[in-house]
């Protein structure tokens, strides 16, 4: 067993070395820019290297993959030094980006995948490795686990992490062409309100799973005053963006909603710009999302599309008086001509452009006030 693993662990260095597209993996891992993005296509791209080898290896020593527990021992040697080496890699990136967001709480390893690597075993030692099908099978179980031992990390880290304080963000990227399960998947989500497949992976999966942590700040628990209803809630919940599916669901009840009576009443405006800053800062506004305190803006440039009065002058119900006679006291304005209105806008979600149905009050004397996130949207829709 010593010699073969030797043997296997030699050819993977070898072909690691000579496979262009780990190497430049391992430049960007060099390069002090790196994220943990970088770390899943490492453990990715490790584990194509690990399948090749060990489809190279079984066609020359067929023998050596019949018995379980010589398969578990070669098995656990190699990925034991894969799982060292992914966490490694992990670790260090992690430190670096922790260093720059003054972040000091310490990366967490995962259990080692022992069960996984005995079933694995198991079920090789039935199979007959000189069959392509059994081969293939085999070789995608390998480049499965090993990919899974960064989805470890992140799981674990993801979960200390958000326990110790942290704001985490759990994000699962598909790719073209993939299954209809994984793109159900997809999304950026707070955690721990997470979908409760989205560790797991099928085999020959190339789904990315990453995470990102923030500190809280003092919009993690925060009261706020509700102008809607006067009351002040005190907002602990975090919130879970939507699957694409889910988002078209929405998208579709929202449209059906605000564009179905064409003489309901509700009067429809033109677009409203978002400017862009040249040399003083554009007019953009200050969005709160209630579900975690937090406030956004608008990505300059874009527009809020189909703003419609839904509500106060002009909509098709008043305004309750109390909500009319508090914007203007806080506000300004006369309270018979204040307006609560609804549009789609592109927020700018860190970094990222992601559409929302927004709410806000408006007086002509006074301008826009008080914009909110009423749902995240999808943006393909």
């Amino acid at each position: 067993m010593s010699a073969l693993s030797d043997k296997i662990k030699s050819d993977l260095v070898k072909l690691s070395k000579s496979d262009k597209h780990l190497q430049s993996i391992i430049k960007r891992l060099e390069s002090g820019k790196a994220n943990l993005t970088d770390v899943d296509d490492f453990a990715q791209a490790t584990g194509t290297v690990l399948k090749k080898v060990f489809e190279k290896s079984i066609t020359e020593s067929p023998k050596a993959f019949t018995d379980e527990q010589l398969i578990a021992e070669i098995l656990g040697d190699i990925f034991g030094d894969n799982y060292d080496l992914i966490n490694s890699v992990a670790e260090n990136i992690q430190k670096q980006l922790d260093k720059a967001a003054g972040i000091g709480i310490k990366p967490q390893r995962a259990d080692f995948p022992s069960e996984r690597i005995e079933n694995l075993a198991k079920v090789t030692a039935q199979k007959d490795l000189t069959d392509k099908t059994s081969l293939s099978e085999f070789t995608a179980s390998v480049e499965n686990i090993n990919g899974s031992i960064f989805t470890d990390y992140v799981k674990t880290n993801a979960d200390f992490r958000s326990k110790a304080g942290l704001r985490v963000y759990v994000i699962r990227s598909d790719h073209s062409k993939c299954c209809a399960w994984c793109s159900k998947l997809a999304g950026k989500y707070v955690y721990p309100d997470v979908p409760k497949d989205i560790w797991r992976r099928h085999k020959r999966c190339t789904c990315e799973i990453t995470y990102v942590n923030e500190k809280a700040g003092t919009y993690d628990q925060i009261s706020y005053s509700d102008v809607q209803n006067g009351k002040e809630i005190e907002t602990r919940k975090q919130v879970t963006r939507l699957t694409p599916e889910q988002a078209r669901a929405k998208e579709k009840e929202v449209l059906k909603r605000l564009d179905k009576r064409g003489g309901s009443g509700i009067i429809k405006m033109k677009d409203i710009p978002i400017g862009k800053s040249i040399g003083a800062k554009a007019k953009n506004y200050d969005i709160l999302d209630p579900q975690t305190g937090e406030y956004f803006n608008f990505v300059e440039g874009t527009k809020i599309q189909n703003p419609k009065v839904f509500a106060g002058k002009g909509g098709t119900k008043p305004l309750n008086p109390e909500v009319a006679d508090g914007l203007s006291k806080q506000i300004g304005g006369k309270p018979e001509n204040w307006q609560h209105l609804k549009g789609i806008g592109v927020i700018d979600y860190y970094g990222e452009e992601v559409k929302a149905e927004v709410h806000w009050f408006q007086e002509e004397s006074v301008g826009k006030h008080k914009f909110k996130v009423k749902r995240w949207l999808d943006n393909d829709d």
